[in-house]
């Protein structure tokens, strides 16, 4: 009898133990976690969104500048600014046509020489130039004339670079008018058998 009753409780207990582990396993089931959006994004604040504009403007300004060299406004007048792109339009409806036929001149010339296979080298301008001091005298003279007439030494080199180009393509004649002449001819047969384009 007595092992009968030590069977059976044994069967309770591992009975028992068989629940608590089903609990136990019931216990560690987790609930799923609901994860809220936030009602407010980054850039709801208005704070957050003016100092975002502001330096997407401050490093468009200074791309623009590292790019240009210059700032887009030039000018303030009672608070109004004057653009570069307004003066710009300026100066294009002025001197624009003027200005865009000497660069597409300029473009013919260069391309003539190449496909001569000619050139002008820095020391052909370095030698012109030095006939110009020499012509004008003193340093003093030659500095003022730039001055009077607004150019820079850079801009006279590259003047004498273009009128030397013209000079290879043209015969070189002690009569000036019948240069002259000589030289709108040939910049009129390179415009005449070139192809342009001109973008309004």
């Amino acid at each position: 009898m007595a092992t009968r009753t030590k069977k059976v409780s044994k069967v309770k207990s591992v009975k028992t133990l068989k629940s608590v582990k089903v609990v136990r396993k019931a216990k560690k089931i987790v609930e799923p976690v609901v994860i809220e959006k936030p009602t407010t994004s980054l850039f709801s604040n208005t704070k957050v969104r003016i100092f975002s504009v502001s330096c997407v403007l401050i490093l468009g300004l200074l791309a623009f500048w590292y790019k240009t060299k210059s700032w887009p406004i030039i000018a303030v007048v009672n608070y109004m600014p004057i653009t570069r792109f307004e003066l710009d339009q300026l100066m294009y409806g002025k001197v624009g046509k003027e200005a865009l036929d000497a660069l597409i001149t300029q473009k013919l010339v260069d391309q003539e020489l190449m496909s001569k296979k000619m050139s002008v080298t820095s020391s052909e301008i370095d030698a012109r130039l030095e006939e110009i001091k020499k012509q004008l005298g003193t340093p003093e003279n030659f500095n003022q004339i730039l001055e009077l007439q607004g150019v820079t030494q850079v801009q006279l080199r590259e003047q004498i670079d273009y009128q030397l180009k013209l000079e290879k393509l043209v015969p070189v004649s002690t009569d000036s008018a019948k240069m002259q002449a000589d030289i709108s001819a040939t910049l009129s047969g390179l415009r005449s058998k070139a192809k342009i384009w001109v973008v309004k």
